[in-house]
């Protein structure tokens, strides 16, 4: 058996699935495709499904036959970013469907496997929950996700990845037009990089002497808030500027580590 993600070839297959699971009332479809009935779920539905950033949905294959089904996708997003825009570090990823076939559904291993692959996916991209519906006609179905460490919360259950920690985000300051650039290669470097070997940043409190002494009136600068625990490179806090100790990125940014982006204008003086 193979766990893959979805192409665009298995949709006959993937509705067959979710046919199975809402006879079975595994989830409420009325809810996940705004239609009553999974037979209103359309191919350009699914298509845009398997293409969006913020989920993933996960086959189990066998012998060229789909007999598992895992949809998870981020919980939340905001109403200002590009409906596929690429999820940041979030706290909720959200299991909408979880569905074996029935002549698998007693094989534990199989669905620990399908179970294993959602979490590491959302522990990959930084989640800080998961969490799933229950709307399972059978108990044993219940009863696996608790034995997977799950605990109820309202009607879901819900599985701590990783406990969320407060964060003291660090920024950086940059041209508009070269983090537009930066964000479509999906890595950020300056050239300091090269010359003193890392990114300037700074705190929060210091922004505002970092863009006076060298930043000038009339550039279309951003002010980028990072969160550090998503940065790939070395963080390192070093003495620099009237003694003050400043943030250094020892590589390049990745892109996803920037959690918010401001536009930035300096006042002539």
């Amino acid at each position: 058996m193979n766990i893959r993600l979805a192409q665009s070839t298995d949709f006959f297959q993937i509705r067959h699935l979710i046919h199975q699971s809402e006879q079975n009332k595994v989830q409420n479809f009325a809810d996940i495709f705004t239609e009553v009935s999974v037979h209103s779920f359309t191919n350009s539905q699914f298509q845009r499904l398997i293409s969006d950033k913020n989920s993933a949905v996960w086959v189990v294959e066998s012998e060229n036959k789909l007999i598992g089904l895992a949809w998870v996708r981020r919980a939340f997003r905001s109403l200002q970013e590009p409906e596929n825009h690429i999820f940041k570090n979030s706290d909720y990823a959200f299991l909408e469907i979880f569905h074996i076939d029935p002549d698998y559904i007693h094989t534990p291993q199989l669905q620990q496997s399908l179970l294993e692959v959602v979490k590491n996916w959302a522990d990959q991209y930084g989640f800080y929950h998961l969490e799933t519906s229950v709307y399972f006609s059978d108990k044993s179905q219940i009863q696996f996700f608790e034995k997977q460490n799950f605990s109820p919360l309202y009607q879901q259950l819900k599985f701590t990845i990783r406990e969320q920690s407060e964060i003291t985000p660090i920024f950086h300051i940059t041209l508009q037009n070269i983090w537009e650039t930066a964000k479509l290669k999906g890595t950020y470097k300056t050239p300091s990089l090269q010359k003193e070997g890392f990114i300037h940043c700074c705190l929060e409190h210091q922004i505002e002497g970092v863009t006076t002494r060298y930043f000038q009136p009339g550039n279309s600068l951003v002010l980028l808030e990072i969160n550090p625990d998503l940065v790939q490179a070395e963080i390192k806090y070093e003495t620099s500027t009237n003694g003050e100790e400043f943030p250094h990125i020892y590589g390049i940014l990745n892109t996803n580590a920037v959690i918010n982006i401001y536009n930035l204008e300096i006042e002539i003086q």
